[in-house]
């Protein structure tokens, strides 16, 4: 799924950190997420190890990350962070709520590949995936932007500038036929 924050005119960089000095370096404190944006000291993406050749990323249990998150989600996701960032300035993208922020870059990570129905049906559910403190999936906040985006018609750049709380949000969602 593109994004209408990317512009072919800026070229996007992205390194795999394969050697475990190269993850402890640029990850720092964040060491067992996926991916990291350096912005705004750079606009570099900085990734796990990976197996390119199978699209996966390493897992810091050194397992491939499994599931539909390939490591062309996780580019995808860690440019749209920087793009946010390039779109809005970064004093306002960390102003933004975390769901907007990570539910949009998983919207655009994703793509085709989220299916709303079955993520309504665990919202619904309230179902253990939907808690990304204990999943470590932004499930919950793709929804809610997908539910913005796709049924409500909202654009990106509303999105960004008028973001509802999200208990606004998830009530409107459960009301949702």
């Amino acid at each position: 799924m593109a994004s209408p924050l990317y512009s072919a005119k800026e070229s996007q960089t992205v390194f795999v950190c394969n050697a475990r000095w190269r993850q402890l370096l640029f990850f720092n404190y964040k060491y067992g997420v996926g991916g990291v944006n350096q912005y705004p000291f750079t606009s570099k993406v900085f990734l796990r190890g990976a197996v390119i050749e199978e699209n996966r990323l390493i897992a810091p249990s050194g397992n491939q990350v499994a599931g539909d998150r390939t490591l062309d989600y996780y580019v995808a996701h860690e440019i749209t962070h920087t793009l946010t960032v390039q779109a809005v300035g970064s004093y306002r993208y960390h102003k933004l709520p975390q769901w907007v922020r990570e539910g949009y870059a998983d919207y655009v990570g994703k793509g085709s590949a989220f299916n709303y129905e079955e993520a309504h049906r665990a919202f619904l559910t309230n179902d253990p995936k939907m808690d990304w403190q204990k999943s470590g999936l932004y499930l919950r906040f793709h929804l809610m932007v997908a539910y913005l985006l796709d049924r409500q018609h909202w654009t990106v750049q509303r999105l960004l500038n008028e973001p509802p709380e999200q208990a606004v949000i998830e009530q409107a969602i459960r009301q949702e036929n």
